[in-house]
């Protein structure tokens, strides 16, 4: 053990001298920066006409990325705003609500763009008061509780983790905080995981097969723990470094793009978790996804490197992680699949009511979530060592 920081260095350098390396997670990390960039741009370039309230018309070329900055900018004015009766009145004295669509966007667009981005979530419920609105949520919550066949119980607790949300809700952004979750999960990094582990370590075990210096490891006792406690720790230490790189550049270009206000909103401003009970706010859950990937990519550096371990062959592990990765984005109908990385790994595990006992400590879906993935990963661990260790008896 006296050569593990000898040996664990050169693994590092083995797999971080490959030009591969850094292309695959410079390309990624570019491919996800881009998408949150423009997650949420649409429509098309045009000239907008409108008339102001002194009969004046105003006309203006507006770009994409023209529209785009004025609807972001605009929602920083409203920043900080209870979104309460006071909030609704004012939306529906000042937005043309019986107008055309086309009207309506010229509106925001030349004249105020402040309730832009509110409306273009909600602006359904303009058409009621804030009083419908969090009740239309509450019954949304009633209901997802009496579906999820629940126990007394877990009733009480989730009841209780749910009075813990404060309304009214204070508005800060939403397009920033859909755009950061959307590319941290399961439609955005979370699916490149497992090819991106096995780019990395699909070669960790075979190299010395194909180079025939496996021999010459096995010929000795000593060193065997040692050398594959080294590769497994710079291959694991590896994988949840470009996830790490990825996640990051993708998340500081959110932040230069959409601004720092979305991450102090609470979850139920974005229109998929409105009646999410968890009383966290977008940066937390943020922060919850991104343990969740650094943890999803410990379990596929350990697949890929039990893979490579029994195998020998790179070319058999690399097919095996994209294997892993097509159909880990099917949908099944089985009960474990909310387990799966395509539900853990995204937005659903802050709206699943699944709860687990152990040992008399309930864990909610991503606690739970979060210590299968890490034990599944120690196992594959155990089982990596016992295949190498088949190997060098076979070899011996």
């Amino acid at each position: 053990m006296k050569n593990l920081g000898v040996l664990f260095r050169y693994e590092m350098k083995k797999l971080w001298r490959r030009k591969l390396t850094w292309i695959i997670v410079i390309l990624l990390a570019g491919i996800f920066s881009y998408s949150t960039i423009n997650s949420q741009r649409s429509g098309i370039s045009g000239t907008f006409t409108i008339t102001n309230e002194n009969g004046e018309e105003i006309s203006q070329y507006l770009s994409v990325n023209d529209q785009f900055k004025i609807r972001i900018e605009g929602s920083q004015l409203l920043s900080g705003q209870l979104i309460d009766e006071s909030f609704f009145n004012t939306a529906k004295e000042t937005i043309p609500l019986s107008a055309e669509s086309q009207d309506q966007k010229s509106y925001f667009l030349l004249i105020d763009p402040s309730y832009y981005d509110f409306y273009s979530f909600y602006g359904d419920y303009l058409n009621g008061s804030a009083q419908d609105f969090y009740s239309q949520r509450d019954e949304s919550i009633k209901r997802n509780l009496q579906r999820a066949d629940l126990s007394s119980d877990e009733m009480d607790y989730w009841e209780n983790i749910a009075e813990q949300v404060e309304t009214p809700f204070v508005y800060q952004q939403i397009s920033g905080g859909q755009a950061l979750l959307d590319v941290l999960g399961s439609g955005g990094i979370a699916i490149i995981i497992p090819l991106l582990a096995g780019i990395l370590l699909c070669e960790l075990f075979s190299q010395e097969r194909r180079t025939k210096v496996d021999k010459l490891i096995f010929s000795t006792q000593r060193g065997r723990f040692p050398l594959y406690l080294a590769k497994v720790l710079a291959g694991e230490i590896s994988v949840l470094l470009a996830v790490a790189i990825i996640s990051g550049v993708s998340i500081a270009t959110n932040l230069l793009v959409y601004g720092y206000s979305s991450l102090s909103g609470a979850i139920q401003l974005l229109p998929w978790l409105w009646s999410s009970i968890l009383p966290i706010t977008i940066g937390q859950a943020a922060l919850m996804l991104l343990v969740l990937l650094l943890t999803y990519g410990l379990l596929c550096g350990a697949i890929t490197a039990m893979v490579s371990a029994l195998s020998g062959s790179g070319v058999v592990s690399l097919a095996i992680s994209i294997g892993i990765m097509l159909l880990t984005m099917q949908q099944y109908d089985v009960s474990w699949v909310e387990y799966l990385p395509a539900n853990l790994v995204d937005q659903h595990t802050f709206m699943s009511l699944t709860l687990t006992n152990i040992f008399g400590i309930k864990l909610n879906f991503f606690q739970s979530g979060l210590l299968l993935y890490m034990a599944l990963a120690f196992l594959l661990f155990i089982l990596c060592w016992l295949c190498w260790r088949w190997k060098a008896t076979k070899c011996a």
